[in-house]
């Protein structure tokens, strides 16, 4: 079983942090942003947290999988995904596509001909994207 982890995106905000704390009873999630590894000059190091209402964020889950750069990938993340069929006249075409999640699974959202959308297992393709 896969370790759960969260990010947040602040929605009027567009940013994304780390998931610090969520309180149901309150309603409010704790968000960290920064690098808590990182030193600042006031010797706090790089890391600030907020709180904002849950209505205020949307929640990203982990996958499980790591792109090609063994960067953790969320649900939301925007990849660039490498074409690696090398039978395929577009081998190497670089595009950008967002992860979602679907029938109990995390895909690769990709346009298709007809004006819609379909979805390529991420467990398939992991390691041909990078999260950007």
């Amino acid at each position: 079983m896969k370790d759960l982890k969260l990010k947040a995106l602040i929605k009027e905000e567009n940013r994304i942090g780390d998931v610090v704390e969520i309180n149901f009873s309150r309603g409010e999630c704790i968000v960290g942003f920064g690098d808590p590894n990182e030193d600042n000059p006031e010797g706090w190091g790089g890391y600030a947290s907020q709180g904002y209402l849950l209505s205020e964020v949307e929640l990203l889950e982990w996958t499980g999988l790591l792109d090609r750069n063994k960067k953790e990938l969320y649900e939301g993340d925007i990849v660039e995904y490498t074409r690696s069929d090398i039978a395929s006249s577009n081998y190497g075409m670089k595009s950008k596509h967002r992860i979602f999640f679907e029938n109990g699974g995390f895909m690769i959202e990709f346009p298709t001909n007809y004006g819609t959308t379909c979805g390529l297992d991420l467990r398939v393709y992991n390691r041909s994207c990078k999260v950007i």
